[in-house]
């Protein structure tokens, strides 16, 4: 298995239902195609409990659960675009109406319960792997800008350097180019 597959078996997730067999056929579904690291909560308040300090990469939410419901759990995460893990949420109810709220509170897919195991496993393995070439985009989006800041600094440090060998038009242009850069800090 090629190490990226590796990366992705070693995700952590989080499934949220209040049903145990839901919660073990999920598990074991899981464990089976080689997912090791898989957290089991009875409903939305323990995941609350347990979510920050088991960050996980993906969350598998009941929607209908004692206690705090799925989206009750949603509302007091916040989720954002920019978060470094995905919901998918699992759902017995046919109203669009609560799916519509889901997906307007940052979930990234749902299924019909009763589910399909092997669709729950694709939709697993596209969401993570989303989120990772979303992460990875966004990092070296990072990079990509510290790299074009230190181009700068290091023209503007070099210009600098040679300010006596250039001519006035050249020198106007880096003052210009000097001022803009400040400018955009």
């Amino acid at each position: 298995m090629a190490l990226f597959d590796q990366k992705l078996l070693d995700s952590k997730i989080l499934v949220i239902d209040d049903d145990i067999s839901i919660s073990t056929i999920i598990k074991e579904s899981l464990k089976n195609d080689g997912f090791k690291n898989i957290l089991t909560l009875s409903n939305g308040e323990e995941g609350l409990k347990n979510f920050a300090d088991y960050d996980p990469d993906l969350v598998i939410l009941d929607m209908q659960m004692p206690i705090m419901d799925g989206i009750e759990f949603l509302e007091k995460i916040n989720v954002k675009p920019s978060d470094n893990f995905s919901i998918i949420v699992l759902t017995g109810k046919i109203e669009d109406e609560s799916i519509e709220k889901a997906f307007g509170l940052g979930i990234n897919a749902y299924l019909r319960k009763p589910f399909n195991t092997f669709a729950l496993k694709g939709i697993v393995k596209q969401n993570l792997l989303l989120k990772k070439i979303q992460n990875d985009l966004n990092e070296q989006l990072e990079l990509k800008n510290e790299i074009e800041l230190k181009l700068r600094e290091d023209k503007l440090h070099f210009m600098g350097l040679v300010q006596d060998k250039l001519t006035q038009k050249e020198k106007d242009m880096f003052m210009e180019e000097l001022f803009n850069f400040f400018d955009n800090e």
